[in-house]
């Protein structure tokens, strides 16, 4: 409650508490180690979520929460061995298969290599496929086809992930700025940004966001946002 009133120093005294009393119970482990890296600090949660593997190496939640924190570090390789295991522990896991699309696609984009573009893709549309009302899992689609240069598909993606805009998470809300950015759409682009940098929810591209809104507050003086 404290972290959504955006009073995160509060809240973390409740998170240390929590830990205090109950850090050898899984599922107390897991949400602490959650609540960091909504929080955007690795350095709180891997420690955690290391403890969490020791006690249960198998549990979904356990392996997708490594799979999400080797994806903000950057480690491709380790994300996506964590997200695997994932998604085949539960096949029809929304997030797991959102997180391995999406892993798929930041190797491509960081590496300009091609070669993850049509696993990205497959991820994807299955997952587009199953839960085809989902806001996010359009947005992920739309993402992956926009970076493959099939724009008027991505544009249909988008244009459903739009349909329910308070449903986005805050890294939709980045592919949405970007892409906005990139057609010299700014504004839109810089409410985007703000909008997934006020939320207080796991957000792998703030860094990213924030650098994007700093370029638009400079080229044309959209809005910027504290943190």
């Amino acid at each position: 409650l404290y972290t959504q009133l955006g009073n995160r120093a509060e809240a973390e005294k409740f998170m240390s508490r929590a830990i205090q009393s109950d850090g050898k119970t899984l599922s107390t482990v897991v949400t602490v180690a959650q609540w960091w890296l909504e929080g955007d600090r690795l350095d709180k949660a891997e420690p955690l979520l290391v403890k969490a593997l020791e006690m249960n190496p198998k549990a979904r939640d356990v392996v997708l929460l490594n799979g999400v924190a080797a994806r903000m570090r950057k480690d491709y390789t380790t994300a996506q061995e964590y997200l695997i295991a994932a998604h085949l522990t539960s096949p029809s896991d929304f997030t797991a298969m959102n997180q391995l699309a999406l892993v798929l696609i930041d190797e491509v984009i960081a590496t300009k290599d091609p070669k993850g573009l049509r696993r990205a893709h497959e991820f994807a549309v299955a997952n587009a496929r199953q839960y085809p009302n989902d806001v996010n899992a359009n947005s992920t689609l739309g993402w992956i086809l926009y970076h493959m240069g099939r724009q008027s598909e991505a544009e249909r993606a988008f244009t459903n992930a739009m349909k329910q805009p308070n449903s986005l998470s805050p890294d939709s809300r980045y592919f949405m700025a970007k892409i906005m950015f990139d057609r010299g759409q700014n504004d839109v682009a810089a409410a985007h940004l703000n909008a997934a940098l006020r939320a207080a929810r796991l957000f792998i591209y703030r860094a990213e966001a924030q650098a994007l809104l700093a370029q638009i507050s400079g080229t044309s003086g959209g809005e910027s946002t504290e943190q």
